[in-house]
């Protein structure tokens, strides 16, 4: 039966094909391909159609489902366009007409429609929704995403049909992501924040006591605003569940996200983190990396520092690795011989397996130093009292938080507390390039404030603030641990338990670090633990004998240096040290450095001179008084404070510091057009008076007239620093000629004076020179006399005779060297002695009544 009514269709599709050559009709009947659709015969219903190029929408809708049952997919969404370009354009055949023809669902309407637009519009959302239902069941996303663009743009829907209008948005968001199309997806989820804004009790001006019916409406207003709102929510976790699984967080970050969909997007991002993988990131970047670069393009810098901080936990628990047993910290490799293994080896696959293990470990401890390199950076983009991220703070001291800022102060980057005073200081840096200046601030009003409100809240706030001093040690700490199992695998050192690398303290890392002559790495680990390895692990402080922290990190290369098997592995060391002296050696900590590293190069070399430019380091005497007259100039620059101006109104720090550096650069800029030959430059480091110091350094080009006239801008600065008459008592800054405790360097002389004698003599002597060369600078008298009788006991052991009787005409037996020096330093000490003499003789006769 079904064959027979098969031929006869096709006759009678033969007949009208002949009648419609010889006389077109105007408006074609239905009938036929409605019965052939009923029938499901679409192969003949589409040539029957082609042939009768008919403009009516029901013969478009039909073609349009035999092209979709052919697979021609493409030609089925035109078709489907052009029955509703039809429809829309038809005065006869309507989209309400096209929609009872073809059968398309009803679907449930939320609120009574108004007017024809409206319903127009309503039947568009219908058929368009057919539409796309009939491609999505085939999975054909690409051709649903016209026709729920079209229905997402209908003014309709989003007034009369909220439910409706956010499933279409759904729909255009899922299809769109589902291709990465993530620009359209991106306007989904645009449109839906735009009508959550729009229909939010706070963008909508709702008439006051307006009885029940204004509380409906304001209700029906909120609900409006819920169910769009849980739509984007679905929307935006979706969207990072997807692009996390595929890699591709970082095309989010390339997206734009304005006004409260940004605020909705890191709010997902946030709740998204905790779980996001942070292992696998060969192909893109994590949810904290993304969240982070979002945080910072629009502005909230200690949000992304947070971001980067829980990146930064996270891949440090990974390192840890909980589960294992925790062992010893001897299985850490940080003590005994390089190479030897602590067992037996194991097989060649449980090695591979336990190096691999090592290598992912190095990795993330790489990635955790960046993710806290990160952190620092967003905090220091942050004025200097907030450089600080809140952990944990009970909500009753939200306000005592807020008001205790300006005391969390970066000590290591931008900021140091003045202890009794009470005075914050710290460095103000502007993006135009322009130099930066030191400032000051005075806390009392806000200790006093702080107090107060501590007590009232009754909980210990403070303690959950992280410092940005404290972020730089941890990123140091990560640094050093990863170049640490760097280390070791080049050494062939068994490979150590994650878990005893991750909880090892920081000396010893600094142990395994200067094991394996890693002294770059282990000087900035060193700064970084000031604090922690200002001690040792007994308690004691450290000595020039027995240095710790950063000092033993150049102990270690002056022994490196001074045992090295090559001259060129002794002068990279040397180059080395030098390196690391002139960057961190400093008044601060009394040139612990220097000091250090002279005990140690002796220590091993006992025999062995000091190099030159070490001993000249320290300067004893100035360089081109004592050893070349064409070596530079250097005066050390201290600041002063007016007098008067103390206690109440004293210049800070900072003001103390800028006013010092102001004086001296005028100064400079005034002598510079009167020399050619000499030019003077001044260097600062720090701020004056908080740890940093400042010289002068003048440099000529070693003829006569270049050696005159940088002793003429010695003299002019040195004469600036002299008090001046009434009118100016107090200049803004002293000088005096630039020593490194070179008092230091004669104990280390001293302790191995069977060798270093002619040495310490002749830093003695030049010493007692430069005080008597100018007597009034008190900072050259550094030749104490303990050091003295120390000298010269050690000379009259040598002479086999007592202190008091060392004689120069004896000199020193088996040192003709140290026998020259002898005459000439006894020499000047006794004149250096006399200096003291003279002294009190004068002020006694000051004191004397006068006749």
């Amino acid at each position: 039966v079904v064959a027979a009514a098969a031929a006869a269709l096709l006759f009678t599709l033969d007949d009208v094909c002949l009648a419609d050559a010889a006389a077109p009709a105007a408006t074609p009947p239905h009938s036929l391909a409605v019965l052939l659709a009923a029938c499901g015969l679409w192969r003949p219903l589409a040539a029957y159609l082609r042939l009768l190029r008919s403009t009516s929408p029901l013969h478009a809708h039909l073609l349009a489902h035999a092209e979709l049952h052919a697979g021609r997919y493409g030609r089925a969404a035109a078709a489907f366009r052009l029955a509703i370009t039809r429809a829309t354009a038809s005065s006869t055949f309507s989209l309400a007409d096209l929609n009872l023809a073809a059968r398309v669902p009803a679907l449930p309407r939320e609120m009574p429609l108004q007017g024809p637009d409206e319903e127009a519009e309503w039947c568009l959302y219908e058929y368009a929704a057919a539409a796309w239902g009939a491609f999505s069941s085939l999975g054909q996303a690409e051709h649903v995403l016209p026709f729920a663009d079209t229905a997402v743009g209908l003014h309709t829907l989003s007034l009369r049909a909220p439910r409706a209008c956010s499933s279409a948005h759904l729909v255009l968001f899922t299809h769109a992501l589902g291709l990465s199309h993530l620009r359209q997806a991106h306007n989904a989820l645009r449109m839906l924040d735009a009508h959550a804004s729009e229909h939010s009790p706070l963008g909508l001006s709702l008439p006051a006591n307006d009885g029940p019916e204004g509380l409906d409406r304001a209700a029906a207003v909120a609900a409006r605003a819920r169910l769009y709102g849980e739509c984007r929510a679905d929307c935006l976790n979706t969207l990072v569940s997807v692009l996390h699984e595929r890699r591709q967080m970082a095309k989010l970050a390339r997206l734009p996200f304005e006004g409260q969909l940004r605020m909705h997007l890191v709010d997902t991002l946030r709740r998204h983190a905790p779980n996001s993988d942070v292992m696998h990131t060969a192909q893109g970047a994590t949810v904290y990396e993304v969240l982070y670069a979002l945080q910072v393009r629009y502005g909230d810098f200690a949000g992304a520092a947070r971001s980067m901080y829980d990146l930064s936990r996270r891949l440090a628990n990974h390192c840890a690795h909980p589960d294992s047993p925790a062992p010893a910290w001897r299985d850490l490799g940080l003590s005994g011989r390089p190479g030897v293994p602590a067992s037996a080896p194991a097989a060649t696959s449980a090695e591979a397996a336990a190096q691999a293990a090592v290598d992912q470990v190095a990795r993330l401890l790489v990635r955790q130093a960046g993710a806290l390199a990160a952190c620092a950076a967003a905090l220091e983009q942050l004025p200097p009292c907030q450089r600080y991220l809140q952990l944990a703070a009970p909500s009753r001291a939200e306000e005592v938080v807020r008001e205790a800022r300006p005391l969390l102060l970066d000590t290591m980057g931008g900021g140091s507390a003045g202890g009794e005073t009470h005075t914050l200081v710290y460095r103000e840096y502007f993006g135009d390039g322009a130099a930066p200046r030191t400032r000051t601030e005075r806390l009392d009003a806000t200790l006093a404030s702080l107090r107060e409100h501590v007590a009232a809240a009754g909980s210990p706030c403070l303690a959950s603030h992280l410092q940005l001093a404290h972020i730089r040690t941890l990123r140091q700490t990560a640094l050093a641990r990863a170049t640490l199992l760097d280390a070791q695998r080049c050494a062939g050192d068994p490979p150590p338990s994650p878990l005893a690398l991750a909880q090892a303290p920081p000396h010893l890392l600094l142990d395994g670090l200067l094991r394996h002559a890693r002294f770059d790495q282990a000087a900035s680990l060193a700064l970084a633990c000031a604090s922690a390895l200002q001690r040792h692990p007994n308690g004691d402080f450290g000595s020039a004998g027995h240095p710790s922290g950063i000092a033993r990190v150049a102990a270690e290369l002056a022994k490196h240096a001074s045992s090295a098997d090559s001259e060129a592995t002794a002068t990279s060391r040397w180059r080395q040290l030098r390196t690391l002296l002139l960057a961190h050696d400093c008044e601060a900590n009394n040139f612990a450095l220097s000091a250090a590293a002279a005990h140690a190069a002796l220590s091993v070399a006992p025999s062995t001179p000091l190099p030159i430019w070490l001993i000249d380091y320290f300067g004893a005497a100035p360089l081109h008084l004592a050893r070349d007259p064409s070596e530079p100039i250097e005066l050390s620059i201290l600041p002063r404070t007016p007098a008067g101006q103390r206690p109440s109104g004293a210049l800070g720090p900072a003001d103390a510091h800028n006013h010092a550096v102001r004086a001296v650069t005028s100064l400079i800029e005034a002598l510079r057009s009167q020399q050619a030959a000499a030019v003077a430059a001044l260097h600062v480091s720090g701020t004056l008076g908080c740890g940093g110091e400042a010289h002068v350094r003048i440099v000529h080009d070693g003829g006569p007239a270049g050696a005159a006239q940088a002793e003429e801008l010695r003299e002019a600065v040195e004469a600036a620093a002299r008090p001046g008459e009434e009118d100016d008592p107090t200049p803004a800054f002293s000088c005096h000629a630039r020593r490194r405790n070179p008092a230091a360097l004669c104990r280390a002389l001293l302790l191995h004076e069977r060798t270093q004698m002619a040495e310490l003599l002749r830093q003695l002597r030049l010493g007692c020179d430069d005080a008597l060369r100018d007597p009034s600078d008190h900072t050259a008298r550094w030749v104490t006399p303990g050091l003295i009788d120390a000298t010269f006991a050690a000379v009259a052991k040598r002479q086999g005779t007592s202190p008091e009787t060392v004689s120069a005409a004896v000199g020193i037996p088996g040192d003709p060297l140290a026998a020259a020096e002898l005459a000439p330093t006894m020499e000047a000490v006794d004149r250096y002695l006399s200096l003291d003499t003279a002294a009190g003789a004068a002020a006694g006769a000051a004191a004397e009544p006068a006749p």
